[in-house]
């Protein structure tokens, strides 16, 4: 089970590596719906105008069906719950497990306001000043392979049993 983040630079900011394969630590991914928590642990810098900052991905909510999901990050030393937006994707099962592809990831308003703290010199007045970075700006694309720890049966469908009578008489014992 893992995670692959596909980065790209954005407002002005240089992202490395563009590649980030991330192990799933906790959680799990539904493979029939794609709804899901993951938690794990991965980073790459953020570089803009000779500052730079660490962003720690540590966990992707996924929403069922390709519906909205969210990224939370540290940036620097301060956790952001809502650092990305999470959307779209094409699931697919892998035996028990799922895949879940080409997700859209952007980057939220509080992922946008951190990273304008870290990399802006100064106050946080002088942060806002200097600018630059607005939410909504791509940060990549994101793909899961998940195969889950435990396994549910739906209720549904028929089962034939044949037993020897060998069998049978087991049972009563």
């Amino acid at each position: 089970s893992s995670v692959v983040l596909k980065l790209k630079n954005f407002s002005g900011i240089k992202v490395k590596p563009k590649t980030l394969n991330l192990a799933i630590t906790q959680g799990d991914l539904d493979p029939t719906t794609g709804a899901g928590t993951i938690e794990t642990t991965g980073k790459f810098t953020a570089r803009r105008s000779g500052r730079k900052t660490k962003v720690k991905i540590t966990a992707l909510v996924f929403g069922a069906n390709g519906g909205p999901g969210t990224i939370d990050a540290k940036v620097g030393k301060r956790k952001t719950k809502g650092f990305g937006k999470l959307s779209g994707g094409t699931l697919t099962r892998q035996g028990f497990g799922a895949k879940l592809d080409g997700v859209s990831a952007k980057l939220g308003s509080k992922g946008a306001k951190a990273l304008s703290k870290a990399l802006s010199p100064g106050s946080a007045k002088k942060a806002s000043a200097a600018g630059g970075i607005k939410a909504g700006k791509s940060l990549g694309s994101v793909a899961v392979s998940a195969v889950p720890k435990t396994v549910t049966v739906l209720p549904g469908g028929t089962l034939e049993f044949e037993a020897t009578t060998e069998f049978g008489g087991k049972l009563a014992q």
